[in-house]
């Protein structure tokens, strides 16, 4: 028999098994906690900090694709401050990527599937606030 644990997620209860992270829980109850870096079968690695949860007890975020579940833990994935830090870390991910990179069709799926809105307010190439500030970096392109 599988051992399981129990904690909640955005006032919901959830069991998953001993080992499963909080992302993988969230999951289990249909919660979108948002990830860039994550994909499924490899090992969580923590790079890009857009799976932010906020765990009671902990003085800093989690990353729940790393984040142990654990028996008990209450977690809370739509905080004021998760969204602020969740989008600062996608800010800082973008200020080093040519603008184009922000509207390919790769980066529209994403293994999360990241609705730019999320995070930064973008509907379109022409609104994005982003878009004056990120230029192509077209002198470190190589042919």
């Amino acid at each position: 028999m599988t051992e399981t644990v129990r904690l909640t997620i955005d006032g919901l209860g959830v069991e998953a098994p001993d080992g499963s992270t909080v992302l993988d829980a969230a999951r289990k109850l249909g919660i979108r906690v948002p990830t860039l870096c994550h994909r499924k079968g490899t090992k969580a690695f923590q790079s890009c900090f857009i799976c932010l949860v906020q765990v009671e007890g902990r003085p800093t975020l989690s990353a729940a694709c790393s984040t142990r579940a654990l028996e008990g833990m209450v977690v809370h994935s739509e905080t004021e401050e998760v969204h602020r830090e969740r989008r600062t870390g996608l800010e800082l991910l973008l200020s080093e990527h040519p603008a184009s990179c922000l509207f390919c069709s790769d980066v529209r799926r994403v293994s999360a599937g990241i609705a730019q809105t999320d995070f930064i307010g973008v509907e379109t190439a022409s609104t994005s606030p982003l878009r004056s500030e990120i230029r192509p970096r077209e002198a470190e392109i190589s042919r």
